[in-house]
């Protein structure tokens, strides 16, 4: 997206700074790498990530009003209007924010507002609904205003149930029924007897039981760490008709502003796929684009590659089992200190000899983990690298290199 954004800034079409108008399931506010104004856009899309482009524009001064279209199942930030500020600390070489998002990189107002050259902006948090987007209709300024759609506004799910659904070959209908149990808050005694969660902190838990059974290619530990991933980031499979109603209110919305004359100065509209729109709706959901372009009476879309895509193949030609997590590359080792950033999140299980497919991203780190006692892989970490759109990755490979954690032996 930011790439879009970028293009429209640096040629004019997009006044700044702007608002952005973020229909999402997530907020995608981290905090962003440290970045350069003076950057072409594919620079720019290549040191951002998928939960850190809106503040990367804030940090850049192309938005400094985020409106975050809310469905009422996402779980970040409540509704309401709020200011926040952000700014690059020198002291830690990170940018550094008074929101909720940036958590381990959260300070306090004072000490953010103090650090030069700090971003000031706005975050209004409405829910997607046609009262919501009428108020917010009256608000926006042509060419003024980015309009950022993620499908994944329309259903959703999170690399938890990606793998239970891939890996433990668990249907739908029973990953909802695992969300229920592990996530919601509220159930009486017989909801819980009924879902067979019994005490959600009990080793017993009935459902884990039943769940290992089915596991396939998941170990217990595997297992475990996937359950964990579920309740972190938002669930929901709509139905059909929800789905239609929800692109329905968009397309109309679209079509109102633009019979008023209030167009935006660019549109960016992102499938979010591989842990996110769940892959059963991206088919109906492709055609949203195009109806969003005619809606504005622009030519087609223009289809963008994914600048920082990579076709990742791991292989595991070691003796033992492996098994390897997903790390922001800044971000912290598995079995090392998390300094208040979100824990690696378990991929996938290598029995030796085994080879995991995988749609990564340059920059990004796996941290792998051996699965057998007295290994001599515990803990070491592969980054993806920048150029190349096909990688592999052997995991002997990683015996030699030199540790980049003390955690990594």
């Amino acid at each position: 997206a930011i790439f879009g954004w970028s293009e429209a800034w640096k040629s004019g079409d997009l006044r700044t700074p702007a608002t952005v108008v973020h229909f999402d399931s997530h907020a995608d506010m981290a905090m962003p790498r440290p970045l350069n104004a003076s950057a072409s856009s594919l620079e720019l899309a290549a040191r951002t990530e998928i939960n850190d482009f809106v503040t990367a524009a804030v940090a850049l001064g192309i938005v400094n009003r985020v409106v975050w279209v809310r469905p009422e199942w996402a779980i970040e930030h409540e509704h309401g209007h709020f200011r926040y500020a952000l700014a690059l600390d020198p002291a830690v070489g990170a940018f550094v924010s008074d929101a909720p998002f940036a958590m381990g990189l959260q300070r306090s107002p004072e000490v953010v507002g103090a650090l030069p050259g700090a971003r000031h902006f706005e975050l209004e948090v409405i829910p997607f609904s046609q009262e919501s987007l009428d108020v917010l209709a009256s608000q926006l300024q042509p060419q003024s205003f980015i309009l950022d759609v993620d499908l994944d506004t329309f259903a959703t799910e999170n690399h938890g149930c990606r793998n239970l659904r891939r890996d433990a070959n668990l249907t739908v209908a029973d990953i909802q029924r695992v969300v229920a149990c592990a996530c919601e808050q509220g159930l009486s005694d017989a909801e819980w007897d009924a879902y067979a969660c019994g005490d959600r902190q009990a080793n017993g838990w009935p459902l884990r039981a039943e769940l290992l059974a089915r596991a396939g290619a998941l170990s217990e530990g595997a297992l475990e760490d996937s359950l964990a991933l579920l309740c972190g980031q938002p669930v929901r499979y709509s139905s059909e008709a929800d789905v239609e109603a929800g692109v329905h209110m968009l397309v109309s919305w679209v079509q109102r502003l633009q019979g008023a004359g209030t167009l935006p100065g660019v549109v960016t509209v992102a499938e979010s796929t591989d842990g996110y729109l769940p892959p059963q709706y991206l088919d109906r959901l492709r055609p949203v684009a195009g109806k969003l372009a005619d809606a504005l009476g622009v030519g087609p879309p223009t289809w963008v590659p994914c600048t920082r895509c990579v076709a990742l193949s791991i292989v595991n030609d070691l003796e033992v089992p492996i098994e390897v997590f997903w790390v922001d590359e800044d971000g912290p080792a598995e079995g090392g200190p998390t300094d208040g950033r979100a824990p690696p999140a378990l991929v996938a299980s290598l029995a030796p000899g085994a080879r995991a497919q995988m749609d990564s991203f340059s920059g990004h780190a796996f941290d792998f983990r051996a699965d057998a006692e007295g290994a001599r892989l515990q803990f070491r970490r592969g980054l993806v690298l920048f150029g190349e759109q096909r990688q592999e990755l052997r995991l002997s490979a990683l015996l030699e290199a030199t540790p980049q954690h003390p955690s990594e032996l």
